[in-house]
């Protein structure tokens, strides 16, 4: 990763029943000299593809973080998907069908 390169990575991390519809996760990284600045979010957006666009943050999401992580350049993408993990993880935890339980991944 170089200085101010953005990686941007989003998973599908549930897809829940009754109606259809795709629990997310998103990361937005930036590394500046010695600091890596990691965004994280999350959001429920419908399965269909008309309404695909349409995202919501029902109260049992985690709230949206930044994370800073002071790492050498060479670290910085390991460390990035390092921190995406633990929060796809939170997100996975947060589903109320699925608390307690490991949630299937899905990946399209």
């Amino acid at each position: 990763m170089r200085d101010g390169h953005v990686i941007s990575t989003a998973e599908i991390v549930e897809v829940l029943e009754e109606p259809q519809r795709e629990v997310c996760a998103t990361a937005e990284a930036a590394f500046d000299g010695s600091t890596l600045t990691v965004e994280l979010d999350s959001f429920v957006r419908p399965v269909d593809r008309i309404h695909r666009e349409q995202q919501f943050k029902p109260p049992w999401l985690p709230a949206g973080q930044v994370v800073h992580e002071n790492v050498d350049h060479s670290e910085a993408t390991a460390v990035t998907k390092d921190i995406f993990r633990g929060w796809v993880s939170r997100v996975r935890n947060s589903i109320p069908e699925k608390k307690g339980r490991y949630a299937t991944e899905i990946h399209s």
